[in-house]
C-alpha cells in the first residue's frame, strides 16, 4: 500500500514538474521566430506596399537596407535588463532639462497622465526606452513596418522585462523586448535598431546604462 502511494505521489510530482517546464518560454526560440518574421516582412515588396498604401513615395531602397540572409544566425546577443526603474523613468520622461521644469508645474492629474504614457509596467517601460533610443537616430520607416509582436499567453518568464539585442554578420541588429503586457500575458516585440554601433559590449553599455539598464553578453558565436 505504501509503495503504491509513493509511486502515485512520484507520478504526480513528475507530471507537475513537466507541466511547469512546458509552460516556460524558450526565449531565444521565440525571438528567432520573430527575427525570421521580420526578415520575411523586409523581403516582401507586397507587404511594404500594403503598409504604405496611399502614399506616392517609393521606399524600395530603404526596404533593401533590411534585407539579409542571416537573420537565423546571430553572431552575438546582448541581454539588457532594467536595474534602476526610477532612473529609467526619468530618462524617458525628461529628454531635456527644461522638460522637468515644465513637468513640475503641471497638476497631479496631468503628471499622472504623462507618466502613464511611458510606464505601465516593466515591459512598457523597456519598450519606451528602446523607442527613445531609436528616435534619437535615423529612425527609418523600415523599422516601423517590420515591427513584430508575438503574444505568449500565460507562459512563464522573468518578472523583470528584458531586451535581447541580436547582432548579425550582414543583417541589421534586431532587439526583442520580452515581458508581461499584463500580469498574466507574456509578450515579445521585435524591432530593427540601426541608429548606433552595437558591435562591442562597451559601446552597447554606453547607450543603455544611462537608462538604468545593465547589459551583458548572453551568447556569442
Amino acid at each position: 500500500m505504501k509503495k503504491t502511494l509513493c509511486l502515485c505521489m512520484l507520478i504526480i510530482f513528475l507530471f507537475l514538474l513537466s507541466s511547469c517546464e512546458s509552460s516556460k518560454i524558450d526565449i531565444h526560440n521565440v525571438n528567432n521566430e520573430i527575427c525570421l518574421m521580420m526578415e520575411e516582412k523586409a523581403r516582401s515588396e507586397d507587404y511594404w506596399q500594403m503598409q504604405i498604401s496611399g502614399t506616392y513615395r517609393s521606399y524600395e531602397e530603404e526596404r533593401k537596407v533590411y534585407m539579409a540572409n542571416d537573420y537565423d544566425r546571430p553572431i552575438r546577443c546582448y541581454k539588457i535588463q532594467l536595474t534602476d526603474i526610477e532612473r529609467a523613468k526619468d530618462k524617458v520622461l525628461f529628454r531635456e532639462e527644461r522638460d522637468r521644469e515644465h513637468f513640475d508645474k503641471l497638476s497631479d492629474s496631468l503628471k499622472q497622465d504623462i507618466e502613464s504614457v511611458y510606464y505601465k509596467n516593466d515591459f512598457h517601460l523597456m519598450n519606451s526606452i528602446v523607442n527613445n533610443i531609436i528616435m534619437y537616430g535615423n529612425y527609418g520607416i523600415g523599422s516601423h513596418i517590420c515591427d513584430t509582436t508575438k503574444k505568449l499567453g500565460n507562459k512563464k518568464m522573468d518578472n523583470v522585462a528584458a531586451a535581447y539585442l541580436y547582432i548579425f554578420e550582414t543583417g541589421k541588429p534586431i532587439i526583442v523586448i520580452c515581458g508581461y503586457e499584463t500580469e498574466s500575458n507574456a509578450i515579445a516585440k521585435g524591432m530593427f535598431i540601426t541608429n548606433s554601433d552595437y558591435e562591442t559590449l562597451s559601446k552597447t553599455r554606453d547607450i543603455f546604462e544611462p537608462y538604468g539598464c545593465s547589459v551583458e553578453v548572453d551568447f556569442e558565436n
